[in-house]
């Protein structure tokens, strides 16, 4: 990140009293594009996002693909990785972790991990991994979507590894890797109710 404190204006509420919604949006993409976005990104402009939410875009090398693989690298064959940079949804994540700071809460950071089939990853990145909008077929009862969908809520896992009984054999295994807000470091898995407490920076695909 480029700058640890987010402006005060985002807290005081005083952009939301003196300006439209939309004004307001523009305003702190803007911020978080220019000041406080991760330094892998690429996008540095509101008309990049223009229609949409995120960018998606595939990497091959660099600090990016190396934060991705970190623990997938030896144990998967690497297939592809798709960097996501999603201004609105890291800002919402940066809030989050602001406020749970000035609540005096322990808060840690950490990498997780969270398998989808790979016929859902545009909708877990379009909906910040909801579990209710995957594609899961509720007369197939060997799609292993099934039971994260009946579930209803996100799960992350500390490793890669940990996920293994989600995918069925013959499936390529896709990650969904995550910045994920907990009072826990040392946890194998952790649920939350709330999207504002994870952020999504990386889709790696393995074979």
């Amino acid at each position: 990140m480029r700058n640890k404190d987010l402006p005060q204006k985002v807290f005081s509420g005083q952009c939301v009293k003196s300006e439209t919604t939309m004004a307001t949006e523009q305003r702190l993409l803007d911020d978080i594009l220019q000041d406080y976005a991760p330094d892998y990104w690429t996008s540095t402009s509101r008309d990049e996002f223009k229609d949409k939410r995120y960018i998606r875009r595939t990497v091959s090398h660099g600090k990016a693909y190396d934060m991705a693989v970190r623990d997938l690298r030896g144990r998967y064959g690497i297939h592809q990785v798709d960097v996501i940079e999603n201004p609105y949804q890291y800002g919402r994540f940066l809030i989050r972790k602001e406020h749970l700071r000035k609540q005096q809460r322990r808060v840690v950071v950490r990498q997780m991990y969270h398998p989808v089939l790979e016929k859902d990853v545009d909708q877990a990145l379009e909906y910040n991994c909801d579990t209710r909008y995957y594609n899961a077929d509720p007369n197939y009862n060997a799609d292993s979507n099934n039971l994260q969908c009946l579930d209803k809520k996100t799960k992350f896992y500390a490793m890669p590894q940990d996920c293994e009984s989600f995918f069925n054999n013959g499936f390529r295994k896709v990650f969904i890797v995550l910045s994920v807000l907990t009072e826990n470091e040392y946890s194998d898995s952790v649920v939350t109710d709330y999207d504002t407490h994870y952020y999504p920076m990386f889709v790696v695909i393995t074979t």
